[in-house]
C-alpha cells in the first residue's frame, strides 16, 4: 500500500484492486451522489484504459493510479479541450516540483525527457451542451520513482 498524509484536502477511497479507476468511480457515482474532487486510488488495475481504446496493465504497487470527479456544469461540452489542459498542466508543475525537463504531449500525455511518465483518461457525461459530470483517470509510472527523483535537479527539501 502506498503511504497517504493523514489528512487529505478532499474525500480519498483507496482499493487494492479494480479493472480501472474510472470504471469504479463510474459505477460509485451511478449508486450515489459522490463530492466533487472525491478521488480513488488504487494499487493495482488489471484493465486500465487510454485513449481511442488503448489499454494497459500494471505491476502491483509500481504506479500511481488514480481518478476523480468534477462536476463542470458550467462548461459547454464543445470547450471539453479545457478539462484536458487543467489535468495535464497540473500534473506537469505538480512534477516540475521534482524533476526536471517534464514536457505535455497534447491531449493527455506527459513525458520526462523522452520517456512517457503518466497517461490520463478524461471521460464525460452530458446533459444537453453542457457537461454534467467529469470523471479524469491518471496513471504516473514507475519510472517517476524516488530513485529518479534522488538523482535528478529539484527544488531543496523534496
Amino acid at each position: 500500500m502506498m503511504p497517504y498524509p493523514e489528512s487529505f484536502p478532499v474525500p480519498l477511497i483507496h482499493i487494492a484492486k479494480a479493472d480501472s479507476t474510472n470504471g469504479y468511480l463510474n459505477a460509485l457515482c451511478e449508486k450515489e451522489k459522490v463530492s466533487e474532487l472525491t478521488t480513488v486510488v488504487a494499487d493495482f488495475q488489471t484493465a486500465g484504459r487510454g485513449q481511442r481504446g488503448n489499454s494497459w496493465e500494471s505491476e502491483d504497487g509500481k504506479n500511481l493510479m488514480f481518478s476523480f470527479v468534477l462536476y463542470p456544469t458550467f462548461l459547454e461540452a464543445r470547450k471539453q479541450f479545457l478539462l484536458s489542459q487543467i489535468a495535464s498542466l497540473a500534473v506537469k508543475e505538480t512534477l516540475d516540483l521534482y524533476i526536471g525537463d517534464v514536457s505535455i504531449k497534447w491531449p493527455n500525455d506527459i513525458y520526462w525527457k523522452d520517456k512517457k511518465i503518466c497517461g490520463m483518461l478524461i471521460e464525460n457525461d452530458l446533459m444537453g451542451i453542457h457537461i454534467s459530470q467529469s470523471i479524469a483517470g491518471e496513471r504516473i509510472s514507475q519510472f517517476c520513482s524516488q530513485s529518479h527523483l534522488n538523482h535528478t535537479d529539484h527544488p531543496p527539501g523534496v
